[in-house]
């Protein structure tokens, strides 16, 4: 009887053992490595103006000569000329921290990857500026002849920002002041009566 629960015993710890195990010399286990997908993080491109033309598309006007991409943010420090930094055809890039003026003419584009951007004076001069369907706009200034709409479905959300162009909501507006305040000087349009909401400080003139 021991003998047979000594069989049966043996058996069963025979059936547990992993049977599609690769081992490799020496007693180690070969381990499979699977590859991951690549993810990119945005990098910065600096604006430099060395070329001095002031065109936001000619390389040699950011750092390392290397016009800022989708995947990229674009950052403007100060300037002590006043000129304006000119999108002088089609920009596409992940953010813009700009402490400069930046005139978006007839022409020109400026498209936004990210939410969140700030400027400290972007001209709106028959350019179209594109940002994303749920952009925040912070601590900026948005100005020109030119006209800033949020399209149906889409969302804007106004914090710190004056925005002296005519604004039409046909999506979803939300305006948040701050301790410098949030005021809409050009104008708004609400089509088709569309949400808003107002919080804080808030300056409005239609």
């Amino acid at each position: 009887m021991a003998t047979f629960i000594d069989q049966w015993t043996r058996d069963m710890f025979a059936r547990a053992r992993p049977r599609h195990v690769h081992a490799c010399s020496r007693g180690r286990v070969a381990l499979r490595v699977e590859r991951l997908e690549r993810r990119l993080l945005p990098s910065t491109i600096v604006w430099t103006g060395a070329a001095g033309d002031y065109l936001w598309l000619t390389p040699q006007n950011w750092q390392g000569s290397v016009l800022p991409t989708p995947a990229d943010d674009a950052v403007i420090g100060s300037s002590t000329t006043g000129l304006p930094i000119i999108v002088n055809g089609f920009v596409w890039v992940h953010s813009v921290s700009s402490n400069q003026t930046i005139d978006l003419p007839t022409g020109g584009t400026l498209t936004l990857s990210a939410a969140s951007s700030q400027f400290s004076n972007l001209i709106l001069d028959g350019g179209l500026f594109d940002p994303q369907p749920e952009a925040v706009l912070a601590n900026s200034l948005i100005s020109g002849p030119g006209g800033l709409t949020v399209q149906t479905g889409w969302s804007l959300s106004l914090s710190g920002t004056t925005v002296a162009a005519p604004l039409v909501n046909r999506g979803t507006l939300t305006v948040r002041g701050s301790t410098t305040g949030t005021a809409i000087n050009g104008g708004l349009t609400n089509l088709p009566e569309p949400p808003c909401a107002f919080r804080g400080r808030i300056a409005a003139r239609t």
